[in-house]
């Protein structure tokens, strides 16, 4: 998994560079009609395109980062998918954060409906957050066996 990790964190840093490469309006409009086109955005906002300046965005991104790498070292052992989550969110989160060092936003190029812009990358903290979520969950729930004292044998 984690191979598969660094393999999608490449993947979306490629996509990203061709996209920018290409430029906004470089790339053909949506000639088949499909809901899904792709396309170079550059995305200013924070976390759904929400306007966060960087004197807070970046302290804040500092903190999450300190704080989810400490409880993937924490869940490596005792929750290994929670962590391999984590590990994803980490570096989703950094594929973005070094396009908002460089370009003052995030490249996303994957457009539903001409609307809303994603990447790669948020692909991977989405899903990262959902397996660390259920993989705490599931190191949570340990089969409770009780031994009897009368029988000798556990119920």
């Amino acid at each position: 998994m984690i191979l598969v990790a660094v393999f999608l964190l490449g993947w979306d840093r490629w996509l990203k560079g061709v996209a920018w490469a290409i430029g906004e309006g470089g790339m053909a409009e949506n000639l088949l009609g499909l809901p899904v086109d792709l396309r170079y955005f550059l995305n200013k906002g924070a976390v759904f395109s929400l306007p966060v300046p960087d004197l807070v965005l970046w302290p804040l991104a500092a903190a999450a980062a300190g704080l989810m790498m400490y409880l993937l070292a924490r869940s490596w052992r005792v929750a290994p998918v929670a962590a391999t989550g984590l590990l994803y969110v980490l570096l989703g989160g950094a594929s973005n954060l070094i396009d908002r060092a460089i370009l003052g936003g995030t490249i996303d190029y994957i457009i539903f409906f001409d609307r809303s812009a994603v990447n790669m990358a948020d692909g991977m903290i989405l899903g990262g957050a959902i397996a660390a979520y259920f993989g705490w969950r599931r190191a949570e729930i340990k089969p409770k066996t009780e031994f009897s004292t009368e029988t000798g044998e556990t119920e």
